[in-house]
């Protein structure tokens, strides 16, 4: 009699088991910016699978409006700062110093290009990021530089001559963690 309900038990802790099972794969390939999983088809259970089953279904739709959401939001800010954009660039060909305004048209451009970055994530979950050899005593030197022609003092320890830090990554990534340290 004991193995007889040993064995019910057993089926019985399977049949609830495996569509919670079934539901940790559905939960797995959730993707927010893609097409609603399907829920797996359950047979009658207890309550509680059914209503985690609905919880889920609640959550997944509450990813996919946010997401919508927030690419709606960074869409409208890249199109508003776009806009901004081309003004401050026709304004900026009257500069008399063709120096000056090259590298304002290179940071509206830098910043244009994170802007579309910032899209790509939002939408896709990866950054179209532009890897590259980079000398960071150059990029770093390029930055004080900047800093300094726009009239910020900038304190900085002399690079011994012909020291050169190479490392793969993004130049626009680098550069936005450089402007976060202070000098």
């Amino acid at each position: 009699v004991g193995t007889l309900f040993a064995a019910v038990a057993f089926f019985l802790l399977h049949r609830e088991i495996r569509p919670l099972t079934r539901l940790a794969a559905a939960v797995d390939a959730i993707d927010p910016s893609g097409e609603p999983v399907p829920l797996p088809a359950i047979r009658a259970t207890t309550p509680e699978i059914r209503a985690l089953m609905r919880a889920f279904d609640r959550l997944q739709s509450r990813l996919r409006i946010m997401t919508r959401t927030r690419m709606a939001l960074i869409g409208g800010i890249q199109h508003d700062v776009r806009s901004f954009a081309t003004r401050l660039r026709l304004r900026l060909e009257r500069l008399p110093d063709a120096a000056e305004r090259e590298r304002a048209t290179a940071d509206i451009t830098d910043m244009i290009n994170l802007l579309d970055n910032a899209l790509l994530t939002s939408r896709a979950g990866v950054g179209a990021l532009e890897e590259e050899m980079l000398d960071l005593t150059e990029v770093l030197g390029n930055e004080v530089a900047d800093f300094r022609r726009a009239g910020q003092t900038v304190v900085m320890e002399p690079v011994p001559d012909h020291t050169e830090a190479w490392v793969i990554g993004d130049r626009l990534a680098v550069v936005a963690v450089f402007r976060f340290l202070e000098f």
